[in-house]
């Protein structure tokens, strides 16, 4: 990597450290409340790492049994995030203004499937900084998908934030969060449709899916928690988006899991004891008691899906045919 390259990164790094910090400034106080320290103690214990890595997760590391604990963001997914919501948008018949709608997406789908696939994959092959993006605003598409796609860019940052603090207040609360009860029962629902599945093996996954539900549970609470302010008093129902944004974020990792496992494992469903299988985070998401309380009629989070699905089914069906190759 020349020093060119170099420097990039490091940009790139720093501008999501200030993102990053800006919005643990608005989610601090109600993760502190929620783990019943004061605000400087919660910030005390804090560290932030925001860097480049090959890791599809960001995760919170507790130290000393959570009397210090880090955050690290995995900035390459946050890129991912931004370059694979372009693609989205360009998708969306959104004008200016209600009388100046597009009529049709300006780009093929054809070529959108494309992209998305090469997106996927340089994701993967750690290469996603040299990968070719979409410039919208040479394609003359309007401002309402530039702002759009600034919106959910923001709140899909925002639910991986509230996610890794959700992680904090579950550790530092030792497991007595009330998202806990709900997360176990979707988990032991999920388990009890598998009749194959070893019991022990049920067993020691329970724990950990759970604790992964739980944060994301209370990762969307601190993130709706957020005050309503700079940014979000120009969006209207702001709320509404930061559902949608944590939705869609579940969503992109499920894209980014569900094609590495064809790529390596074929149609096989592959579950991983640490995490829960994305699916099943997303159904415990979209009905939990704080997605509720808001009336989604944009549904964000719903319509991403379609798309993701309708993506992912080209993808495969280019791949069985030989149009794609496998491990390329």
């Amino acid at each position: 990597m020349n020093m060119n390259a170099l420097d990039i990164l490091k940009a790139l790094n720093t501008h999501m450290e200030q993102i990053i910090r800006d919005i643990l400034k608005r989610m601090v106080p109600f993760a502190a409340s929620r783990a019943n320290l004061a605000e400087h103690d919660f910030e005390k214990r804090l560290r932030l790492n925001v860097n480049i890595s090959s890791k599809i997760n960001a995760f919170a590391s507790p130290q000393n049994g959570w009397k210090t604990f880090s955050v690290i963001i995995n900035n390459a997914l946050m890129i991912f995030y931004h370059k694979m919501l372009k693609v989205y948008v360009s998708q969306l018949s959104i004008g200016d203004d209600e009388a100046n709608a597009i009529e049709k997406p300006i780009i093929p789908f054809n070529e959108v499937v494309n992209v998305s696939k090469e997106l996927m994959s340089a994701y993967w092959k750690g290469k996603l900084l040299a990968q070719k993006s979409f410039f919208l605003e040479e394609m003359g598409i309007g401002m309402g998908q530039l702002t759009l796609l600034s919106r959910l860019v923001r709140s899909c940052e925002c639910f991986t934030v509230g996610h890794e603090l959700g992680h904090a207040v579950f550790g530092i609360k030792r497991g007595y969060v009330p998202e806990y009860a709900i997360a176990k029962e979707f988990v032991n629902d999920f388990f009890d449709d598998i009749p194959d599945l070893e019991e022990k093996v049920k067993k020691l996954w329970v724990k950990p899916w759970t604790k992964e539900i739980s944060a994301d549970l209370i990762g969307l609470s601190l993130s709706l928690a957020q005050p309503n302010i700079d940014p979000y008093n120009s969006w209207p129902n702001y709320k509404q988006y930061l559902c949608g944004g944590a939705e869609i974020s579940i969503l992109l990792l499920w894209m980014l899991q569900e094609y590495y496992d064809r790529l390596h494992h074929g149609r096989k469903i592959t579950l991983r004891s640490s995490h829960p299988y994305y699916y099943l985070r997303w159904k415990a998401l979209n009905t939990s008691p704080e997605k509720e309380k808001f009336s989604d009629h944009v549904n964000f989070g719903k319509r991403f899906g379609l798309f993701a699905i309708r993506i992912l089914d080209q993808i495969f069906s280019k791949i069985e045919n030989g149009t794609y190759k496998l491990r390329q």
